[in-house]
């Protein structure tokens, strides 16, 4: 087996829901294959390899019976959101000369040191899109927060990518991830310094009162 993960599959014709049924009671899934300059395919899988398929954020190798090799991405998955099988999985047609665009996972590694001030880590990202070559094209980008302060973000921009990868964004300055004091709790401190302050302005103003009525009385 080579670098990227591979699927055997089978070339079929029928399209008819019947067809697809039949397929999916005999332990197959049915599949799609299109591309730039290709006409449409119709394929199908064992369901054995479902999780190499539907888990996989970068380039897969279909198998074509006779010993063809495909590389492709996963672009669509159908599931029964009831049963959460799989019933229809869409992939893509890629060349391995020219750059794609791919979403790929973002995950946290380390705790931010401003947790020992009470801030929590917050992901706002949980996928970033990027641009490279198929082969260079990673299955998850990882990224250190352990450097993470209160009131700190790491932007986009920042993220440590693969060499050749480059991440595709609109704001240059959006947060992937934060070190933040939960909000109950800032909440909470200025409920306390508000409460602190209110007594001090009703005694002044009880004060206030008290002269206005002294001056009433020697009048």
């Amino acid at each position: 087996m080579g670098k990227f993960p591979q699927v055997d599959v089978e070339l079929r014709s029928e399209r008819k829901k019947g067809a697809m049924g039949r397929l999916r009671r005999a332990g197959k899934v049915p599949a799609i294959i299109y591309g730039r300059e290709v006409d449409n395919q119709l394929l199908s899988f064992s369901v054995d390899r479902a999780h190499a398929v539907t888990h996989a954020h970068g380039i897969v190798e279909l198998v074509v019976a006779g010993g063809e090799v495909r590389p492709v991405l996963v672009r669509h998955v159908q599931r029964d959101y009831l049963k959460q099988t799989i019933l229809h999985v869409d992939f893509q047609l890629v060349r391995m000369d020219e750059k794609i665009r791919n979403a790929i996972p973002v995950s946290p590694l380390g705790h931010p040191m401003g947790e020992v001030k009470g801030g929590v880590l917050e992901q706002f990202m949980f996928q970033v899109e990027v641009e490279c070559l198929p082969a260079d094209l990673p299955d998850l980008i990882e990224v250190d927060v352990s450097g993470l302060d209160v009131e700190q973000i790491i932007a986009v921009s920042k993220l440590p990518l693969p060499p050749n990868v480059v991440a595709v964004y609109n704001d240059p300055d959006m947060p992937v991830f934060a070190c933040a004091i939960p909000r109950a709790e800032t909440e909470a401190t200025a409920t306390e310094e508000a409460e602190g302050v209110e007594p001090e302005v009703i005694e002044k103003g009880k004060k206030v009162e008290e002269g206005a009525a002294g001056a009433e009385a020697k009048k």
